[in-house]
């Protein structure tokens, strides 16, 4: 048999886990439109790399992260995959804010990590 090779990297930008090592949540950015068609993700390619991640990493709570366009309002949507365990939310963050007073941004990520609150419950190591 040939010699088998990586034939992906799969790390995504930002994991939250336990001190056991444990991963709590998946957080991926995307540096595009969100691109949403009748409440769902028009991008599928989007949400395959998300069940690549969950299913690398043993972890069912992810997010895909979406810079929010100029003028539109934010978006926050919660998916589950069928039949398993995975939850997943799709949401976007306003950029567009001056970074002297990084306290909006930090609220507004709080708002859309707080549906995996529960589940991060003691301590947690931040990694990516």
């Amino acid at each position: 048999l040939p010699k088998r090779e990586r034939a992906f990297r799969l790390k995504p930008d930002l994991l939250l886990k336990r001190s056991s090592g444990e991963t709590l949540l998946i957080l991926d950015t995307k540096y595009k439109r969100p691109g949403m068609s009748g409440g769902q993700p028009s991008s599928p390619e989007d949400v395959y790399q998300m069940l690549a991640y969950a299913t690398r990493l043993g972890c069912p709570r992810v997010v895909l992260l979406y810079p929010q366009p100029a003028g539109a309002t934010s978006t926050r949507r919660e998916y589950e995959i069928i039949e398993s365990r995975m939850r997943f939310i799709v949401a976007t963050v306003n950029l567009r804010r001056p970074l002297s007073d990084p306290s909006p941004l930090i609220d507004e990520l709080g708002e859309v990590l707080r549906p995996f609150a529960r589940s991060a419950e003691g301590k947690v190591v931040i990694g990516g």
